[in-house]
Parts: structure tokens; C-alpha cells; sequence
């Protein structure tokens, strides 16, 4: 499958794929429902780049959110004691066909923000990492379906 099909197919994938996810999302107070796309806008994130191989959202923690334009905060008028925070999906030619990336960054304001990020980072972290991974793989299994289904 091209890259611009593999993404328009991940981002179709329920953002709880299944019952741990949904948990998790729960416990940390996260709207569960919907598409990767459509957990994320529910959550406070935008959109920053949609483009048929990449899809980048952002959100800034720390701050009221609509207070600021997300697009001043990314060119960096950054708020005190705030957080940025973007993540992505992107997909690039692989020998079988492409591959699915998903990355997150996180750009603190100042010392105090870099800490708290840290002690959160360090509790969250690790449920962080077990969620994009399930993500990953119910990618997978749906992208190996909708290859079945086309032969």
C-alpha cells in the first residue's frame, strides 16, 4: 500500500482499540471515542500540518487554552510555566510497501515546566508508550485486513 493510502487508513483506526486502552485513556481523564484524528480534537489538540503522508497535532498545556493562537505559540511566544507539546503520524516508502511513524515532542518554557513535565513524564510515561504501541498494532491489523479483503 502507497504511503498516502497507509495514512488515510491508521488515522481511521479507533483511538481505543480495545478495553485497556479505553481504561487507560480514562484514567487520565481523556475522551476515548472516535478516531486517532477525532481523540485528539477532543482532547484540546489542533491539527498543525495534514498532508497526505504526515498528519502533526499540538496542544499547549498550562495555559487557558483559546486564550493563545496555537500558531504564535508554535513559533515560539511561549507562555511561563507552559508546555508544548506535538505529536505525529507519518508514513514513508519501506521495501514491503510503507511504514507508519508516530512521534511526540515536548518543548517546556522554563525550568519549572521541564520539571513537572518530568515527574508527570515519569508516572505517565510508560501506559504513554504501551498506548502507541496497541495504537501501532491495531494500525497494522487493520491496514492487513483492508490488504485481504482488496486480493
Amino acid at each position: 500500500m502507497d504511503p498516502a493510502a497507509a495514512l488515510r487508513h491508521a488515522l481511521k483506526t479507533p483511538a481505543a482499540p480495545d478495553p485497556l486502552v479505553r481504561l487507560l485513556f480514562r484514567l487520565r481523564g481523556l475522551a476515548p471515542a472516535g478516531s486517532i484524528p477525532d481523540f485528539f480534537a477532543a482532547n484540546g489538540f489542533r491539527v498543525l500540518e495534514s498532508t497526505p503522508t504526515s498528519y502533526v497535532i499540538g496542544v499547549l498545556v498550562g495555559y487557558p487554552s483559546g486564550v493563545l493562537d496555537l500558531a504564535t505559540v508554535w513559533r515560539g511566544v511561549v507562555p511561563r510555566h507552559s508546555l508544548r507539546i506535538a505529536g505525529d503520524f507519518r508514513t514513508e516508502i519501506a521495501p514491503s510497501g510503507s511504514r507508519l511513524i508516530t512521534e511526540t515532542r515536548v518543548a517546556a518554557a522554563d525550568r519549572r515546566a521541564l520539571l513537572l513535565f518530568r515527574m508527570y513524564w515519569t508516572i505517565v510515561g510508560p501506559f504513554s508508550r504501551l498506548i502507541r504501541q496497541r495504537w501501532l498494532r491495531a494500525v497494522a491489523a487493520r491496514l492487513l485486513h483492508e490488504f485481504d479483503s482488496r486480493v
